[in-house]
């Protein structure tokens, strides 16, 4: 598979080559149809490889631009759900609840936490363990 993006190429260089490598496939004898469906396919990978990646920050977590679905961050959350926004960093911070990402914002630290709404929904209904000594009876 001919890669048509190279990183110290321009835009223009890159398009003569292209044309370049589609001018030799027709004089070799490569039906025009066949080569239609292959610069197609060529173009649709490169254009998904190359889709924009999170960002990732030095703590491993990526940083998105909109939520991923089935995520929620932790504002949106503690509305949501009438969670103390404190009870839910705790969670977050003695990992009860594990963190997705962050959310692009003007905030400090990069960003809001992104969790996953079923892994919250899911501690929650979780039962919990008073800990503790029993009581005497």
């Amino acid at each position: 598979m001919v890669d048509l993006s190279k990183r110290n190429e321009t835009p223009r260089e890159s398009l003569d080559r292209a044309s370049r490598a589609i001018a030799e496939a027709l004089a070799v004898g490569v039906d025009e149809s066949d080569l239609q469906d292959m610069v197609t396919s060529v173009l649709a990978e490169q254009a998904t490889s190359q889709l924009s990646l999170p960002e990732v920050r030095e703590d491993g977590n990526p940083v998105f631009t909109e939520l991923p679905d089935g995520t929620i961050d932790l504002r949106t959350a503690s509305k949501k759900y009438g969670l103390n926004l404190g009870t839910l960093r705790t969670w977050v911070h003695t990992d009860r609840l594990k963190v997705v990402g962050r959310l692009r914002a003007p905030a400090p630290g990069g960003g809001y936490l992104i969790i996953d709404e079923s892994d919250l929904r899911g501690y929650m209904a979780a039962p919990r363990n008073k800990g503790g000594r029993p009581r005497k009876t």
